[in-house]
């Protein structure tokens, strides 16, 4: 339980895969079951071995209840049909981005889940995978980019000249959509483009 003033609303289930040790550190996958479209828990598409349930008692008296399964399918939402890979990565149905992970850290030999964040996708899988990590999102919100920097086009906005670089003061960018919109202090303008 996060929050135990908030009493059992803030329990949660999360999805715990050891990746073993990573550059001399522990690493772990950990997902969450909440489902990217409207909230609903996920559940693992794979079997789930019941008769190996174990429950522990971490420092601060919660009971944690660990139930060992096999994810094949990846994860499956019964609410409305969403479906992610092993990664949480949406591969159908009406999520708008991948299912939110867990920061963690081990605290003396202990796993130890922080805060939540949203994903946009996982290229990868397991300790090497690369994850596109954005602050956390209401279910139903895509991940959106907002920052200072530039972008490179590969087209320009008139069609006629070249452009190699655009300033900006706020990018808005809905991922899995190739679009980016631009603002600017002269309006809107849009373009093919990739950040860096």
């Amino acid at each position: 339980m996060r929050d135990p003033s908030a009493g059992e609303v803030s329990r949660r289930t999360a999805y715990v895969r050891n990746n073993g040790v990573v550059n001399g550190a522990p690493s772990f996958t950990i997902i969450s079951n909440r489902c990217a479209h409207l909230g609903c828990p996920v559940q693992p598409g794979g079997p789930i071995f019941e008769d190996k349930k174990k429950t522990a008692t971490s420092s601060g008296g919660e009971e944690v209840t660990i139930i060992p399964m096999l994810p094949a399918g990846g994860f499956v939402c019964p609410c409305h049909g969403g479906a992610y890979d092993q990664e949480g990565n949406r591969v159908a149905g009406p999520p708008v981005r991948a299912l939110d992970r867990y920061d963690f850290e081990v605290d003396s030999g202990r796993l130890v889940l922080l805060g939540t964040y949203s994903v946009a996708k996982v290229d990868g899988t397991g300790a090497g995978a690369k994850i596109f990590k954005y602050k956390l999102q209401n279910p139903g919100d895509p991940v959106r980019a907002s920052s200072r920097g530039s972008i490179r086009c590969s087209r320009p906005p008139d069609g006629d000249r070249p452009v190699q670089e655009a300033r900006f003061d706020r990018l808005s960018q809905t991922l899995g959509a190739r679009r980016i919109v631009v603002h600017d202090e002269n309006g809107n303008f849009e373009q093919w483009c990739s950040t860096n």
